[in-house]
């Protein structure tokens, strides 16, 4: 529950997932199940919504050691709806897709090598949430993935995409285009509307006024 102006507001967060962050440690995992707890908001997972409506929220649960298949959970009733999704391609990709042959994902991202040059079109570059990066396959390793569809990535992307863009224009060595090699990991931050925020670094929670201070100094 969050006041607001005296008044006690009931806080659901639905996801799809059997947890939260599940791309975090353990560690920020269970800060951010604090942070939950602290502020009594309560979180229903495994499942998806199928509808909205002026007063309802309708979802079913994809937990499947409940029941093959989706079982239905109900309406939640709700007089404030936030609908938070991820990114989605772009449309144009889809149509080069099918104009061109360019090749893109089965969600629709440009698929780009580490130059952010096209795979398909050497003379298409793509950089930031529109792009999937595909890197060579190593021996006997496990394929590196191509980096979440943050800000942080697509900043750091831009200098590379000019340089290789006034290569391939022949402005440059064009022979010698530019490698991308995105970083690890990334600073995530969280604001908790009080004055405090949550951050994920190297696996490590961070919580704090001085976290939101950080917040805002970035």
């Amino acid at each position: 529950a969050i006041s607001d102006n005296g008044k006690k507001m009931s806080v659901t967060l639905l996801d799809s997932n059997d947890r939260l962050v599940p791309s975090e440690s353990l560690p920020c995992r269970k800060a951010m199940e604090n942070v939950m707890k602290k502020y009594e908001i309560e979180v229903k997972h495994n499942v998806v919504v199928t509808e909205v409506t002026s007063t309802h929220v309708r979802v079913v649960s994809t937990d499947k050691d409940r029941n093959s298949g989706y079982d239905e959970c109900g309406m939640i009733p709700y007089t404030h709806c936030i609908w938070a999704t991820g990114a989605e391609s772009h449309p144009l990709s889809r149509d080069l897709h099918h104009q061109c042959g360019l090749s893109i994902t089965e969600r629709g991202w440009i698929e780009v090598n580490q130059h952010l040059q096209s795979i398909s079109h050497p003379n298409i570059f793509a950089a930031g949430d529109c792009c999937e990066i595909v890197f060579p396959s190593e021996d006997d390793t496990e394929k590196k993935k191509s980096p979440p569809k943050a800000g942080v990535y697509a900043v750091r992307s831009g200098p590379i995409l000019i340089e290789n863009l006034t290569r391939q224009l022949g402005l440059g060595n064009c022979n010698n285009l530019v490698t991308y090699n995105p970083q690890e990991d990334f600073l995530k931050l969280i604001m908790c509307g009080d004055g405090t925020a949550l951050g994920f670094r190297f696996g490590i929670p961070l919580y704090g006024t001085w976290v939101w201070n950080l917040k805002d100094h970035i």
